[in-house]
């Protein structure tokens, strides 16, 4: 999902669909915080008796984590100001 780089979040000039995926967005981590916080001292309990399970699963997170942000795009506004040359 690209977010267009002239959108300011939470202005009255941002168009609607800007703030709502603002707002989504914002949702969206505190749910995922919360899901970290609760299921990452279980997880870690259960992981203290496997240590080679527990090293595969973080790399197995981390690789995942790795894929899904190099699928994250953003626009860049043309630059304008004192410094272009």
């Amino acid at each position: 999902m690209r977010v267009p780089s002239k959108c300011r979040p939470f202005t009255r000039s941002c168009p609607t669909s800007c703030r709502n995926r603002a707002a989504r967005a914002i949702a969206a981590a505190a749910s995922a915080q919360q899901t970290a916080i609760i299921t990452g001292p279980a997880i870690g309990a259960c992981s203290i008796s496997r240590p080679l399970d527990s090293l595969l699963c973080c790399m197995a997170i981390f690789v995942a984590a790795a894929v899904l942000v190099s699928l994250v795009h953003t626009e860049h506004a043309a630059r304008t100001g004192a410094y272009d040359a």
